[in-house]
This record gives C-alpha cells, sequence and structure tokens, in this order.
C-alpha cells in the first residue's frame, strides 16, 4: 500500500491485508504477512519457510503429525529432526531459507 494513498484506494486495495499479489507464468501469487501475534523479523533466524502451493504433506515433529495443504504455511529450524509423507497428489511448495552465515 503506498504511504500516501488516499482513502479510495486504501478501499480498494483493503483485500491484499498488506500483502503483494504476484504474477508468476500463467498465475497469481499472493503473499501477505501471517506470522504469529508478537513475532517479529530477525534477520538472525535461521531455518526455511514454506508456502505450499499444491497438494499435500504431513510433517511429524516430536512424534506430533501436522497435515499442510494448499494455502498452508510453514516453518522449519535449521537441524529440526522430522519425518515427511507426501499426499497422493505429491506435494509443491515454494521455500525461502534464512542462512545466518550468509
Amino acid at each position: 500500500m503506498p504511504a500516501d494513498a488516499d482513502d479510495a484506494t486504501r478501499e480498494a486495495l483493503s483485500f491484499l491485508y498488506n500483502g503483494v499479489i504476484y504474477q508468476v507464468g500463467g498465475a497469481l501469487l499472493g503473499l501477505r504477512p501471517v506470522a504469529p501475534s508478537g513475532d517479529r523479523f530477525n534477520e538472525d533466524r535461521v531455518g526455511l519457510d514454506h508456502l505450499v502451493t499444491a497438494g499435500g504433506i504431513t510433517l511429524t515433529i516430536n512424534t506430533i503429525p501436522t497435515i499442510y495443504q494448499a494455502g498452508d504455511i510453514f516453518t522449519m529450524t535449521a537441524g529440526c529432526v522430522h519425518h515427511e509423507h507426501v499426499g497422493p497428489n505429491g506435494v509443491r511448495y515454494l521455500a525461502g531459507r534464512r542462512d545466518a552465515a550468509l
């Protein structure tokens, strides 16, 4: 949202929830902030952020399985011991790596 946007523009773009929309090939990809309340950017945080774009995956961490479907976001810290089970239609996701050594 432009900082100097007028009320009409703010209303027209309110569906973005302070996010953005990218055109990727023939599809649109929308991203918006969904961090837990109180979470703040930390440039030293190490791990992977994932956005599931199609299919599904079950991640088991500490014997607790969690299912992620298209549209879900999950984060894994570096070195996280886990088990993955991909659904019958496979899974596609975008991964963003955060490496403190960079």
